[in-house]
């Protein structure tokens, strides 16, 4: 029985390792993804990307509004690049120093980590902040 599991593991990590970027779901994804032109498609898929994080993580959805509206209010410290430069936006947004309620992380790892997770729903949200 033993053997059968570390049998069944090792087909499963091999599996895994050959996953590639170019086979990605997130590659899918982002490819057909366009860049948000207005902010509020910058902040819908930067909210539902939180609310994904905060679920996956078992984390309080006030710790995500929490952090979501921290995010946002120091976007809008920079008011002209909202609305004329959305992709400068989501590039401060990636580079915040903003950490979610009771973790370690920033958005820029919690983005990394959905991509990482290769999960679809996730990706959707996230690849329109990259």
């Amino acid at each position: 029985e033993e053997a059968a599991k570390k049998a069944d593991l090792e087909v499963l990590l091999a599996k895994k390792s050959h996953k590639t970027f170019a086979k990605s779901n997130y590659k899918k994804v982002y490819d057909k993804t366009q860049a948000p032109k207005y902010q509020d498609e910058l902040f819908l898929a930067l909210r539902k990307a939180i609310e994904l994080f905060a679920k996956s993580a078992n984390k309080p959805s006030e710790d995500a509004v929490a952090f979501f509206e921290e995010l946002q209010e120091e976007a809008f410290q920079h008011k002209q690049e909202l609305l004329s430069k959305v992709q400068g936006s989501a590039q401060r947004l990636w580079t915040s120093t903003k950490i979610f309620p009771g973790t370690d992380r920033e958005l820029c790892s919690l983005i990394n980590d959905a991509i990482r997770r290769d999960e679809v729903e996730a990706l959707e949200h996230v690849a329109v902040l990259a």
